[in-house]
């Protein structure tokens, strides 16, 4: 059980700060990703409102696990693409697919 104690900061969303702290320490997560010795990745992007950010959400489907969860001010393919290239860049393993919803900018992002 994770136990956060955090104050926020002034245009610092929530969502943002618990995220942070739950991420931050990810030799966890490497250690779940290096066990199954691959990943298969699910991204969504939700957006409340139109003009609002977009949170982008990247989750192991093997294990389940939130591998990253981001608000973006945009779903532009490059945004994607960086965020991708983060997971990358984090995990040792493999990334032997990607599922979306199909949405233009995640396909060619992948």
């Amino acid at each position: 059980m994770l136990s956060l104690r955090m104050s926020i900061s002034p245009g610092e969303s929530t969502l943002d700060k618990l995220l942070s702290l739950w991420l931050k320490d990810n030799n966890w997560l490497k250690a779940i990703v290096a066990n199954q010795g691959r990943v298969i990745l699910a991204i969504d992007g939700m957006q409340p409102e139109i003009g609002h950010e977009v949170l982008w959400v990247i989750r192991d489907c093997l294990s389940g696990e939130i591998i990253l969860a981001k608000t973006l001010l945009s779903s532009r393919n490059e945004d994607l693409v960086a965020l991708l290239l983060e997971v990358t860049n984090t995990l040792n393993v493999p990334i032997d697919g990607v599922v979306s919803d199909g949405q233009q900018s995640k396909r060619t992002s992948c």
